[in-house]
């Protein structure tokens, strides 16, 4: 190959290295010089860029921010300043050294100053506050390598160096020919002076941007200038130039070695490492203070492998997340950045376009390098076919290539998965925070009516609510994300590996390898309707499995009724029927998981066979070891992205599913808030008029008994109503009247189609008075629903709800609420867990919490909805006396729909009462009576209805009962003081040998175990035996191929099929015992289960059992068998490799032997 720049024979390469011209002139010359010249003209773009945009902005800009302000100076008079070359001159200097201005620049701009701070002030006091003006884009804080001054001293004594040893060699070796203009030492000496130069800009300026710039651009002409010093001095050491050039070659060389070490290996810092959430200053994560050799090759994460080799990784021992990978930086980053009128997929790719760049460049390179071997692999075996055609050097470079390229290539799958795996955090981040933001702002789904018998229906609702939005969270964010993390599969790293593919096998074996390549391709349309076999067949176990485990479930929670009649044959067998049907779909499963992966294991044998065939039949041509083993190792690395490929396509339907759900979600509407809180002297509604929209929980269409015709959509109608503020209200009417969708409506969660709400909220004004004034009463809204929310933690923790703990304020609720009469009954007083969903306590007491959690908040308005109805007559006079007219209900509105009339009416200050959406009747209670709306005995009734009923027993205020059930201060440990009954130790570490030996009996007979592990002996003895074939086939003392190609095809393609069929057996013959080992650990576990004691059924809750029937059982199923067939695979395929390389090379054995030890360390 002929350069411009080096006429002659020599070329680029000759005798085993690149030519001297190369060498000299170009890489020693042109590179080095063209490097500091491109790196010069882009840092004067760039500066002269920020000055052009920074100085008109800080010099001759009034900031008027787009308001007709007149802004006076300090005489009286608006004035401008036009600043002179001099100053503007000065400006630049200070400011690219210091990132200030100069003082000169800066004495002639106080009124400018002054111009900037009065200019604020007018607009503060236009728009009516104090708030900023400028709203500063979203910004993460910068990490900048920092040299130490040691450091940076090294640095310039080493250039100083470097800079004298080309003098010398200017000096000693002039130009080797006067037509020839780039001389090499002093393109060198320049290029010196300019990275001293840059240097000494770094050391002097403070501006951060500026700094991070210079230190990158230092960075780039370091690493090419050691490529180039790298590649001279290979040739100077093999040409006979001189042992003082291979002198100076070899100290450029260590010379941009020590530079690249030292900017390598220096920490970054961050510009900012403040927080806002703390306020304060935090240690921040080591990815944004490690080195780049250290991010390269992940070497900060060692620290974590250890801990997790040597105990559990626990909360503590993990340190805080990046600054780009924090969900506060992410939602606002997200906000910011894009805009909410385009689509979700659209503002993800632009959002997080980086990472996917970062990921593509990365899966680039190591789709590249994987097949740079393949061509390295060809030129050592022609060269060991005939060596005198090669330079020996050449080899040697050539093996070194074959290390490099599989070292780069790791590096390269390395980062590739970390930039996948960091994208995929951050898409699920942005999701999982789009989701919970749009669950406090979605409007709520339309309840049902509550008609008889439509209990079952309205948990049915609620759930399949709670379904979709845990669904949302837990599944549909994590599958997209995982799609995220692997996306460069199907755009990128597929394409550019099969491509890089053919190209290979097209200059090995021609026409053939593009053969070979395309019957790979025949089999992917068979992978995705394998996968859909597979996932038919897990769909119809999951069914099943459901099924088992819920009536294991319901047999486990009335375990003792079972024992007491002494059951347990009937129903363990009935469990044992439903466990054998599963058992027999996982077979299914198995095999058509099984049959996928020997595809897998057959796809690169079958396109090898079809390449040899059509090379030695159609194309006539001889078959060598340079032509076999290439095309072999490509068609084999082939096969992993053609499997990932497959993978990757097959989950994309899915993943879209799921982000069709999400963005549905996305789109629904939201609860109507104004734009500003606007402040009413009202409570109520104007004219209003509502309807249930969004496509919340979908329920069936409800038809009419008689008219068999579907009624009418539930709506409130002309709604005005004006709530007594400061009293207590009551709502009243029959059931499914529109009592909760009357509050609702209150609170904007129906659609407003006609009128007004009246209701004062302000959120601001609450979290100012909040941080100043904890219990002082702020604009908000206090709500008791239906069905009660009450945290997995106590009851104190429920009750104060992050509010800060007042013992007077806690213990007047907690008597209001009667809950003061419950405690002795729990636990541990107010500090018992109430459990998820507050199982662990009663419906009374659920409902009494969360009006105790209301009363105990800071809101004007309380609403509650069927509170009465699930208390007790001694209870609900209690509650209805001290609570909700009670002294802690002093100056609030409280709206109370109840069915309860004759308990709420006669107490209420105004009563409402509703009809099929529409108010029949309101006003005092005496005005309903006169109106009818209520019986006219109601007012009288409940005298003599309250007297019936026995008032609550008196509490007994002993020193001994508070210490024992109430909590006066909030504990040191929370978690020491609030014990759950039951608590599960955490396994850590591996499995015990006791559990292994147990795991193995239980597949069955000693000889079906080694008639498996004897299948996959074979299997790898096939292998054996295939190689070992080809290599007497391409053997070069052998009978010459081209006489009998149709002998050694045949023999190839038997021992292939006779391949894939010990695979299958073996494969099939290992599930066959996961199975039979699943099957016997659930019987035996369902036995000791049903035969256990009471006394175990006491002490552990009954969803710790229920666990081992589901998540370890489908463990069991689902994830074991793959990892043992794996395990399998990999222990015969070490076995057979270190038997064959030991044979071949004894020696090896010590040094397998040190690697084995150095791994188990």
């Amino acid at each position: 190959m002929q350069l411009p720049l080096c006429p002659g024979d020599e070329g680029f390469w000759h005798d085993g290295r690149v030519s001297t011209c190369v060498s000299r002139d170009v890489l020693g010359s042109l590179v080095p010089s063209a490097a500091a010249v491109v790196s010069l003209t882009v840092l004067s773009i760039w500066l002269s860029l920020i000055w052009k945009r920074s100085y008109p902005e800080s010099r001759h800009d009034t900031h008027n921010y787009g308001l007709d302000i007149q802004l006076p100076a300090t005489d009286g008079n608006v004035t401008t300043h036009e600043p002179d070359e001099e100053e503007e001159e000065d400006y630049l200097i200070s400011w690219l050294f210091t990132g200030e201005d100069s003082p000169r620049a800066s004495s002639r701009c106080n009124s400018h100053t002054d111009y900037e701070s009065q200019s604020e002030a007018v607009i503060n006091d236009a728009v009516g506050g104090s708030r900023s003006v400028n709203n500063a884009a979203y910004e993460l804080p910068q990490a900048v390598t920092t040299l130490s001054p040691a450091a940076s001293i090294i640095e310039a004594i080493v250039i100083l160096a470097s800079a004298l040893a080309h003098v010398v060699l200017f000096v000693l070796f002039p130009s080797r020919s006067r037509e020839n203009t780039f001389t090499l030492p002093l393109a060198q000496i320049l290029t010196a002076i300019y990275m001293l130069a840059l240097l000494a800009s770094r050391v002097w300026s403070n501006t951060v941007r500026i700094r991070s710039a210079l230190q990158t651009h230092s960075f780039i002409l370091y690493s090419i200038q050691w490529v180039c010093s790298l590649v001279s001095a290979h040739s100077s050491l093999l040409q006979d130039d001189g042992r003082l050039r291979a002198v100076l070659a070899l100290l450029f060389l260590a010379t941009f070695t020590i530079l690249l070490a030292l900017h390598a290996t220096a920490p970054r810092q961050l510009t900012e490492n403040s927080d806002e959430t703390t306020n304060g200053i935090l240690e921040p994560a080591p990815e944004d203070t490690s080195s780049l050799i250290s991010l390269l090759t992940l070497s900060w994460v060692t620290s974590y492998v250890a801990k997790g080799r040597r105990s559990s990784l626990e909360q503590p021992d993990l340190n805080r997340l990046g600054r780009d990978q924090r969900m506060s930086q992410l939602a606002a980053a997200f906000t910011q950045t894009s805009s909410p009128s385009a689509g979700l997929v659209k503002r993800l790719v632009l959002f997080l376009k980086g990472d996917i760049l970062v990921q593509g460049f990365w899966a680039v390179s190591m789709s590249i390098l994987l097949f740079a071997p393949v061509g390295f692999l060809r030129s050592i075996l022609a060269y060991l076919d005939k060596p005198e055609h090669i330079h020996n050097s050449t080899i040697w470079a050539l093996a070194l290539g074959i290390f490099i390229s599989k070292l780069l290539t790791g590096l390269a799958a390395t980062q590739c998965d970390w930039a996948g795996a960091r994208l995929g955090a951050r898409l699920k981040g942005v999701l999982l925070s789009e989701v919970m933001a749009k669950s406090l702002r979605r409007s709520s789904p339309r309840p049902l009516p509550k008609t008889r018998g439509t209990t079952r229906e309205h948990k049915r609702a609620d759930s399949a609510y709670v379904k979709s939005f845990l669904d949302l969270v837990k599944v549909d964010a994590d599958v997209v994300s995982t799609l995220g993390s692997h996306v460069h599969v199907l755009w990128l790293s597929a394409p550019v590996q099969v491509f890089a593919a053919s190209y290979a096998l097209f200059n090995i074996v021609g026409i053939s390898g593009l053969a070979g390549v395309a019957c790979s391709f025949i089999m992917l349309p068979f992978y995705p309707q394998l996968l859909e076999k597979q996932t038919a067949a897990e769909q119809r176990n999951s069914q099943i499995g459901g099924v088992r485990s819920t009536t294991m479930a319901e047999f486990v929670s009335g375990i003792r009724i079972i024992k007491y009649y002494a059951w347990e044959a009937s129903f363990q067998s009935r469990v044992s029927s439903l466990r054998e049907a599963e058992v027999a779909n996982l077979r299914v499963r198995m095999f058509w998981w099984s049959l996928s992966m020997t595809a897998g294991y057959s796809v690169p044998l079958v396109a090898t066979t079809v390449t040899l065939f059509l090379h030695c039949f159609v194309a006539k041509q001889r078959l060598t070891a340079a032509t076999f083993f290439p095309t072999l190792t490509a068609l084999a690395t082939l096969r992993a992205p053609l499997d990932r490929l497959s993978d990757i396509a097959g989950f994309v339907p899915s993943a879209k599913a799921s982000m069709f759900r999400i963005t549905e979600y996305l789109m629904e509407p939201d609860v109507f808030e104004s734009p500003s809180p606007r402040r009413f002297d009202t409570i109520g509604f104007q004219g209003a008029s509502f309807k249930w929209t969004g496509s919340g929980t979908q329920l069936p269409q409800e038809t009419d008994s008689l008219l068999m015709s579907p009624r009418p959509e539930f709506r409130l109608t002309d709604v005005n109503i004006s709530f007594a503020i400061g009293k207590f209200n009551a709502i009243v009417g029959h059931r499914g009247a529109g009592k909760s969708s009357l509050l609702l409506a209150l609170m904007g969660e129906m659609e407003l189609v006609a009128g007004r709400v009246c209701l004062t909220v302000d959120k601001e004004s609450t979290r100012s008075l909040a941080a100043r004034y904890p219990f002082c009463p702020s604009d908000s809204v206090a709500y008791c629903a239906q069905t009660p929310w009450i945290q997995n933690d106590t009851l104190r923790a429920n009750i104060t709800f992050g509010l800060s703990f007042d013992s007077w304020r806690y213990k007047s609720v907690l008597e209001a609420v009667a809950l003061m009469h419950d405690l002795p009954q729990l636990q541990n007083g107010d500090l018992t867990i109430a459990g998820e969903n507050g199982c662990c306590l009663s419906v009374s007491q659920r409902h009494r919490l969360a009006l105790a959690r209301a009363l105990y908040s800071t809101a004007k308005v309380i609403l509650i909805d069927d509170l009465l109805t699930t208390l007790d007559n001694s209870t609900a006079k209690h509650v209805l006396l001290k609570a909700i007219k009670g002294p802690l209900m002093y100056n609030r509105t409280c709206i109370m729909a109840t069915c309860q009339a004759r308990m709420a009416v006669p107490f209420c200050d105004f009563a409402v009462r509703l009809d099929h959406g529409k108010v029949s009747a309101q006003g005092t209670p005496q005005e309903l009576v006169a109106a009818g709306a209520v019986s006219r005995n109601l007012l009288t009734d409940v005298t003599e209805i309250f007297a019936s009923v026995a008032p609550l027993p008196d509490i007994p205020y002993e020193s001994t009962f508070l210490s024992k059930n109430l909590s006066r201060v909030p504990p040191d440990k929370p978690k020491d003081a609030a014990v759950t009954p039951y608590e599960v130790d955490k396994l850590t570490g591996t499995a015990s040998w006791t559990a292994l030996i147990f795991y193995i009996r239980a597949m069955g007979p000693l000889y079906c175990l080694l008639a498996a592990i004897c299948a996959f002996a074979t299997q790898q003895a096939l292998m054996l035996v295939l190689n070992l074939w080809a290599t007497a086939w391409v053997a070069s003392d052998y009978v010459p191929i081209v006489a009998r190609p149709g002998f050694h095809v045949g023999v190839y393609a038997a021992i292939v099929a006779v391949y894939i069929l010990v695979c299958r057996l073996s494969d099939m013959a290992a599930y066959s015992r996961v199975l039979a080992a699943s099957w016997s650990i659930h019987e035996r576990l369902i036995s000791r289960i049903f035969h256990a004691k009471f006394g175990f059924f006491e002490e552990t809750p009954t969803a710790e059992i229920a666990k081992r029937f589901t998540g370890d059982v489908d463990t069991m199923d689902g994830d074991l068998a793959p990892s043992i067939v794996s395990a399998l695979h990999l222990s015969s395929n070490l076995v057979m490799s270190l038997g064959v390389i030991s044979a071949v090379f004894p020696f090896f054995l010590p040094l397998a032997a040190f690697i084995c030890l150095a791994y188990v360390a």
